[in-house]
């Protein structure tokens, strides 16, 4: 009977003793948040939109664009910028291979590009279209 009680308080002291060093092993592993989304809850007002967003895509340099009913949004990781289209909505956006990104809202399509102080800006391209392909 007294082995049993001094194998108990011996396996009692050790889990103790072990028990601070394996909270602070988990603490310090870089797989502690693992499986955990990194996501995150932007309102409207935050991204200077509105509540309908259509389609998204990520440029080469990490930006991220978005075509939302209020034109085309850029977020770069902390702020968001607006970028208006002709009518205002905006319901596609794409970055071709060489980076170029083009949007398309309610009739209407071009591409965003910068301005002389480095800004991007919509240019509608329906006027390269034929007459036979405008609406």
């Amino acid at each position: 009977m007294v082995d049993i009680l001094r194998v108990c308080l011996l396996v009692s002291v050790l889990f103790v003793l072990s028990a601070p060093s394996t909270a602070l092993a988990a603490e310090a592993s870089p797989l502690a948040g693992a499986g955990v989304p990194l996501l995150a809850d932007h309102t409207p007002t935050e991204i200077a939109g509105l509540s309908q967003s259509w389609d998204v895509a990520q440029a080469p340099d990490g930006l991220i664009y978005v075509a939302n009913m209020a034109g085309i949004l850029e977020f770069d990781g902390v702020r968001w910028r607006k970028v208006p289209l002709t009518g205002d909505s905006a319901y596609s956006v794409d970055v071709a291979p060489d980076g170029s990104i083009y949007a398309g809202g309610e009739g209407t399509f071009g591409r965003l590009e910068p301005d002389s102080t480095g800004c991007l800006r919509y240019r509608p391209l329906e006027s390269v279209l034929p007459d036979s392909l405008r609406t």
